[in-house]
């Protein structure tokens, strides 16, 4: 047998608002790493694409 209890929890002032600031904090470094990954791929395909816009050498 399973038993489920749906249960809905009020923060505190003081906590509601130091979870407010973490999840903002997180989603700031989550922003910021997202352009890391982004500008490092962009990287990549201009290495390939210059790559292979390079005449061949023999």
């Amino acid at each position: 047998m399973k038993i489920v209890a749906q249960v809905k929890l009020l923060p505190s002032v003081e906590v509601e608002a130091a979870l407010g600031a973490t999840l903002r904090e997180v989603n700031r470094a989550a922003c910021w790493l997202s352009k890391q990954v982004q500008a490092k791929e962009s990287d990549k395909d201009r290495t390939r694409k210059a790559v292979q816009a390079s005449p061949t050498r023999h």
